[in-house]
C-alpha cells in the first residue's frame, strides 16, 4: 500500500473513532494530499522498441505489415527502453538505470545509445527521460548467470539520490523471446524494403 493510502486510511480511521467534522475531514485530506504530492515521486515502465540510431519508435503493434519501414535504416537495433517519470513536485537525481534479473545479476546502461541521457542526470517534476538498453544484452541476463540454465524473469530498476529503488513489473523470459523472434521477422522486412529502395 502506497504511503499516500496509509495515511488515508489512518485518518478515517481517527474520524470514525473521534467524531471529526467534515471540515476537519476535508482539511485534514488536504494536508495529506499537499505532503504526499510535496516531493519527488518516480514512476518506472520498460517496453521494447526500434532504435535507428537517432530516434526510438516504440513497438505497440507487432503488425508488420504497415509498419513505417521509412522510419528505420540498417543500423536499426532492438532495445528496451527504460522510462522514468517523475510526478511529484521535487527534482530528483537519477543516479544508475540498470536491467537485473531475480537472482540479482544485473547489466547497467552505459551510454551506447545517444537517446540516452548521461548519468547522474536531475529529473525534473514533471518530465521524463529513458534509457534504452540493446535487446540482446537484456536477454543475456535473463539466461541466467553462469550457475543456472533455466531462463529469468528480468525488470527495470533505477538508483535514485536518496538510495532509493524504484523499479518495473518482472518481464517474462518468454515475453524477450517474442521480442527477439519479432525482431528477426522485422530484419527480413527491413531488409527487403531497403533492397527495394536501393534498386527505384
Amino acid at each position: 500500500m502506497s504511503d499516500f493510502l496509509k495515511a488515508a486510511s489512518k485518518l478515517v480511521q481517527f474520524i470514525i473513532e473521534n467524531g471529526v467534522t467534515g471540515l476537519s475531514v476535508i482539511g485534514g485530506f488536504s494536508g495529506i494530499y499537499a505532503f504526499y504530492a510535496s516531493g519527488s515521486r518516480v514512476k518506472m515502465e520498460a517496453y521494447y522498441a526500434i532504435h535507428n540510431g537517432n530516434a526510438m519508435l516504440r513497438m505497440k503493434d507487432q503488425d508488420l505489415e504497415n509498419f513505417p519501414f521509412a522510419y528505420v535504416n540498417a543500423k536499426s537495433q532492438p532495445v528496451l527502453v527504460i522510462r522514468a517519470r517523475n510526478v511529484g513536485r521535487s527534482p530528483i537525481s537519477v543516479e544508475s538505470v540498470e536491467i537485473v534479473n531475480t537472482h540479482g545479476n544485473a547489466i547497467p546502461y552505459i551510454g551506447e545509445y545517444s537517446l540516452g541521457k548521461y548519468l547522474p542526470h536531475s529529473l525534473q517534476p514533471g518530465t521524463s527521460e529513458y534509457w534504452p538498453i540493446d535487446l540482446e544484452g537484456v536477454m543475456a541476463v535473463s539466461e541466467g548467470d553462469g550457475q543456472t540454465h533455466l531462463p529469468l524473469s528480468v525488470r527495470a530498476q533505477v538508483k535514485l539520490a536518496n538510495n532509493k529503488k524504484k523499479k518495473t513489473n518482472w518481464i517474462k523470459h518468454s515475453t524477450l523471446i517474442a521480442y527477439k523472434e519479432h525482431w528477426f521477422a522485422f530484419a527480413q522486412k527491413l531488409s527487403a524494403f531497403l533492397d527495394k529502395r536501393n534498386i527505384d
